[in-house]
């Protein structure tokens, strides 16, 4: 909860120690999060490399109107990975192999 500067990009990055072989998508919340600096948008493209790399979609819930539109200038995130809420990021997974593989952070 709160900004994220640079002692909480270290909390983001453990995200992907988390993660079992298996999880296929990860819905980050960002409902309590009101800006982002650069050292978090640094750390950001980071992890969505990774997860890209090992082939995990990442999806976006709560964002505010200003970190949509800096996470869309920045070129970090795609419009259609955006959700006003986590019920409408769960909403959008077609497709349930496991639900406990589903990651929330």
């Amino acid at each position: 909860n709160g900004p994220m500067f640079f002692g909480s990009v270290f909390h983001l990055l453990n995200i992907e120690e988390k993660l079992d072989a298996g999880y296929k998508i990860l819905i980050l919340r960002f409902r309590y999060v009101p800006i982002v600096d650069s050292d978090g948008i640094a750390k950001l493209r980071v992890l969505l490399s990774d997860m890209k790399r090992k082939d995990i979609q990442v999806l976006f819930s709560g964002l505010n109107d200003n970190l949509k539109e800096k996470f869309l200038k920045h070129h970090l995130i795609a419009e259609s990975s955006i959700f006003s809420n986590i019920e409408e990021a769960m909403r959008s997974i077609v497709v349930y192999r496991e639900p406990s593989k589903i990651g929330r952070s």
